[in-house]
């Protein structure tokens, strides 16, 4: 999903340019652009929105995350990360 087209028509998304750069993307009548690089890169929109949308992901409910809880829960619970050794020099 790429912010500013989740509730665009399809007549909408069909109005789509490429600068003459072609370094990014236009929907004229959505009037939103997107720089080519970003896109390729994951960006979808501002890092606020990037992060709303993680964070609803991460909301998401499936039942192979429902297995994975039940099997972690019988072994006593997430696992724990692993402690990394601070060293000095």
């Amino acid at each position: 999903m790429v912010q500013g087209l989740g509730e665009a028509t399809p007549e909408d998304l069909s109005d789509v340019w490429l600068d003459g750069s072609g370094s990014s993307v236009h929907w004229e009548r959505l009037d939103v652009d997107f720089d080519i690089v970003g896109l390729v890169a994951g960006i979808f929109g501002t890092k606020s929105w990037m992060s709303e949308l993680g964070r609803k992901g991460g909301q998401a409910t499936s039942p192979t995350k429902a297995e994975s809880s039940r099997n972690n829960g019988k072994k006593g619970g997430r696992p724990k990360k692993a402690l990394q050794q601070i060293t000095s020099r």
